[in-house]
């Protein structure tokens, strides 16, 4: 997300996103995610949450009254 942030914690993933608003936790939890707050997603189910855009879609499109503009990934 930022040029040249190197590797942090998921913990500092988690403090970053906060600048940007309250942050609303998925109920997808993936083993390898650094953090609970942090939604890891990828190609690879191995490595991250799969299929998640027909999701998010619905998420936001259906069950929102108001979007977010901003939502930690990792």
């Amino acid at each position: 997300m930022f040029k040249h942030q190197g590797i942090i914690s998921g913990q500092r993933h988690v403090e970053i996103s906060s600048w940007f608003g309250e942050l609303e936790s998925t109920f997808y939890k993936h083993p390898k995610s650094p953090h609970p707050d942090v939604f890891r997603v990828s190609n690879d189910p191995n490595e991250g949450c799969t299929g998640i855009v027909m999701s998010c879609v619905y998420v936001i499109g259906n069950k929102k009254s108001k979007s977010k503009k901003f939502k930690g990934l990792s």
